[in-house]
């Protein structure tokens, strides 16, 4: 009997490498089972090197759409590719527009293989149910409704909207004052409840929120702040509570955050500062407009947000809210924006997003062009001759 298992186990070993290179998936991970079954006293770590030298041998597969394959070392490598975009502010009622070129850029996405997609804020531009229900038919019709494959925050946008025209600046700080955001926040977990399954919540609340994917953690805040006179007349400040900062405390502490080899928090706010701006080579603005964009487009207590990113160990932000996209550094933290994917202040900068490559080594990440739809002069809102205002 020991003979003939001798015999057989000499056979399976010099078949695998042939059965891999040949692409049988079902007959390499047979193999690969095998020969780590062997050793049950090293079983855990022998499985985890296997996987990894199984992975590297199979051959990669381009899509049908005519994606470039990774090279196999950089697949071997290779823990998750994400796609960051934000801020597509979808209203097909001022807005029609959007809505391609958000699909275009997520098809984008996926065929450049990314495996998951996140989306920081301001899905819709107006918190219209309707601007909802389309954005969630788009994820239905893309295969990315669902929590592997899709994680979102909400925007101030989708929690108080926005002035649209001109005339509706006026009006909009008493449209926020009386807006009940629990409510608006309800109705956008509503509209998306699949994605949000599989998460660790601490205390009943929907916010922040940790999910573990392979050996990423995704950290999600809600950053949009209560309305105020003075800190926050139009809705589009943000702030990290007290109540969530000490959830965040308390999520940064289980196992599923803590052991991740990434830990990214996700958030609508942005944490620059002028200096980062200038480095990116965005030049703000200066005079009147300015200074309203400054007290306008915040995160209060950026320094104790900061603080509390580093004590909980995150590695990267991912952020929206002001519409380019870039990366800068805060306090060896590093931080993107990708709110010029769909809806950039400055066209000449292009429609953009970030590919982030996360692997054993540091992460990869690529800055994204996604190339304007032909057809999109054509279906521009009728209402452009009307004195649109741009988003905040």
């Amino acid at each position: 009997m020991r003979l003939l298992s001798a015999t057989i186990r000499r056979g399976l070993a010099a078949n695998r490498p042939r059965a891999l290179a040949e692409g049988n998936l079902g007959l390499g991970c047979f193999f690969f089972c095998f020969n780590t079954c062997k050793d049950t006293e090293n079983g855990s770590q022998r499985l985890s090197k296997q996987y990894d030298n199984t992975m590297a041998t199979i051959p990669y597969r381009a899509s049908a759409t005519g994606a470039r394959p990774p090279a196999l070392a950089e697949y071997k490598m290779l823990f998750m590719r994400i796609a960051h975009l934000s801020d597509p502010h979808i209203n097909l009622k001022y807005h029609p527009q959007h809505l391609p070129r958000l699909r275009r850029t997520l098809e984008d996405a996926l065929r450049r293989g990314a495996e998951h997609i996140v989306i920081t804020g301001d899905l819709t531009s107006n918190a219209d149910a309707r601007d909802l229900r389309t954005t969630r038919r788009l994820f239905e019709m893309l295969g990315i409704m669902r929590s592997s494959k899709l994680t979102i925050v909400p925007g101030n946008h989708d929690i108080y909207g926005g002035p649209q025209l001109a005339d509706d600046v006026l009006a909009f700080p008493e449209r926020c004052r009386i807006c009940d955001t629990r409510e608006r926040l309800a109705i956008f977990q509503e509209h998306f409840s699949e994605l949000f399954a599989d998460t660790i919540t601490v205390g009943g609340l929907a916010y922040p929120f940790v999910k573990r994917l392979k050996h990423v953690a995704f950290m999600a805040l809600n950053t949009v702040a209560e309305h105020s006179v003075i800190g926050n007349p139009f809705g589009s400040n943000g702030e990290i509570v007290k109540g969530h900062r000490q959830s965040i405390d308390h999520l940064g502490n289980f196992h599923a955050w803590r052991t991740a080899r990434y830990r990214i928090v996700l958030m609508h706010h942005h944490l620059f500062r002028h200096r980062d701006l200038v480095r990116m080579g965005r030049q703000a603005s200066s005079g009147l407009a300015s200074t309203i964009e400054l007290q306008t487009l915040k995160l209060h207590r950026k320094r104790r947000a900061l603080g509390m990113f580093e004590r909980i160990g995150a590695n990267l932000l991912l952020h929206g809210h002001v519409h380019f996209t870039g990366q800068y550094d805060r306090n060896g933290l590093i931080c993107l924006n990708s709110a010029g994917a769909v809806s950039p202040t400055n066209r000449e900068d292009g429609f953009a997003y970030h590919l982030i490559d996360l692997g054993v080594r540091a992460p990869s990440i690529s800055r994204v062009t996604v190339s304007k739809l032909k057809r999109e002069s054509i279906i521009e809102s009728p209402q452009d001759n009307a004195r649109v205002i741009a988003t905040v």
